[in-house]
């Protein structure tokens, strides 16, 4: 995730989160990197658990990656079960992290709590999940993981945080960003999106990054 600078705000083989309000572009931040990778001959991984295989492809097709680029350089799935637990479907999940991947996303973390049987508010449930799904994803194959992330509707007391369990901070290995609209995006308007870094383990973004917003230390 490259900027114009030359910077760089994801890191390979740690687990990131793009959060935010409902329709403020986070899905398609991660589409966008996505369509990059691919278009770069790059393989990536994308586990949806919020849209649909049509819906996606057809985004990644506007942003420029070609239908030779996505076949065959995007594996795209929409689990309907726990791939980690349920019998029938082990030996898909750890095909998955034998390969490698330059990015994976996983689209739609609440929806993804549904699947597997996860408490949004269990600190303890949350922890397990980021270390047995994401981590895993980062680990194996090395990728840049991006979770994509709902924010509580009330901005008052949101902070840097996801919905739900606190935890969702703490399994981060990467950095986590706020998705905020700055002009409204649309089909035939020119938009502007910001992202906040609200967590940076690694350090190596904050330092060329803007000034912090003291209401929620983010930059």
């Amino acid at each position: 995730m490259s900027r114009t600078d030359g910077r760089h705000t994801l890191y390979r083989g740690l687990v990131h989160a793009f959060n935010g309000e409902s329709e403020s572009c986070k899905s398609m931040m991660a589409q966008f990197e996505t369509t990059r990778q691919i278009s770069a001959g790059h393989r990536c991984r994308y586990i949806d658990f919020e849209s649909d295989a049509a819906s996606v492809i057809s985004r990644l097709l506007m942003m420029g990656a070609s239908a030779a680029e996505i076949s065959e350089n995007l594996d795209y799935i929409r689990p309907d079960v726990d791939p980690v637990t349920f019998t029938d479907e082990n030996a898909e999940w750890g095909q998955i992290l034998q390969n490698e991947y330059a990015m994976a996303v996983i689209d739609g973390v609440t929806e993804a709590f549904a699947v597997y049987g996860v408490k949004s508010i269990d600190n303890d449930e949350v922890s397990a999940w980021g270390r047995r799904v994401p981590r895993k994803l980062a680990s194996r194959p090395g990728a840049a993981v991006v979770v994509v992330d709902h924010v509580t509707k009330s901005a008052e007391g949101r902070g840097r945080f996801a919905i739900g369990a606190q935890a969702k901070l703490s399994y981060l290995t990467g950095a986590a960003y706020m998705v905020e609209i700055l002009v409204p995006v649309g089909v035939g308007m020119v938009g502007q999106i910001a992202l906040r870094v609200g967590k940076d383990r690694p350090g190596q973004v904050r330092p060329v990054s803007g000034e912090c917003r003291k209401s929620d230390r983010t930059q």
